[in-house]
């Protein structure tokens, strides 16, 4: 099974590799990506799952051969990026994004414009935060079907973790919509932002 994550920023290639091993059945998974960096990554991942990995140049790219059987339990694939000397994507481990509304500013349309803005820029960026917390109106975002949403989904996609104010959810009626992220409280909230180097969006 080969698996093209050239292109892609961290964790994505260690993401599609977890998921080509989980589907492959034991079968051999090529791992193709762009930079050194990304094949350690995923060379990372392979060793901790059990399996064995080789890693090889062709012209502009890096394989990541994967072979044996995984174990149970695949680990996290975030916690295996980091920042090489040819990379510069990378997730900010310990970084939280705080947002409070669905709107930047207090002008509503170009707010939201701003809003959707931001979260685009931010799905596509090299540079990502380990988690984003929406709070207030920033948890009607989430629901399929919003502007935003997309976005959102892309970065969880991409291994943010997007955390929903529970309460927030339950004052405008989302609680059962479909929706991006997980549903959180406030004392877990509370202790990620303690936890957490904390930037407002807004």
């Amino acid at each position: 099974m080969i698996v093209d994550a050239r292109g892609k920023s961290c964790p994505m290639p260690v993401v599609m590799a977890k998921k080509a091993v989980e589907t492959a059945g034991g079968q051999e998974v090529v791992v193709l990506v762009d930079e050194r960096s990304a094949a350690d990554n995923v060379s990372r991942f392979a060793l901790s799952a059990g399996m064995s990995a080789e890693i090889s140049r062709s012209e502009g790219y890096f394989e990541v051969r994967l072979s044996g059987a995984a174990k149970s339990g695949l680990p996290s694939a975030e916690t295996f990026c980091e920042v090489g000397a040819e990379s510069s994507g990378a997730m900010r481990k310990g970084r939280a994004l705080l947002v409070t509304s669905d709107r930047i500013g207090v002008d509503e349309e170009l707010g939201g414009v701003l809003m959707r803005a931001m979260l685009n820029a931010l799905a596509e960026n090299d540079i990502l935060p380990e988690k984003i917390i929406l709070m207030n109106a920033a948890v009607k975002m989430t629901v399929a079907g919003e502007e935003a949403a997309d976005a959102l989904k892309t970065l969880e996609d991409r291994g943010v973790e997007v955390m929903a104010c529970g309460t927030c959810l339950k004052y405008y009626g989302l609680m059962e919509s479909e929706r991006s992220g997980r549903v959180s409280n406030a004392y877990e909230i509370l202790n990620t932002l303690l936890e957490s180097n904390v930037s407002p969006l807004i």
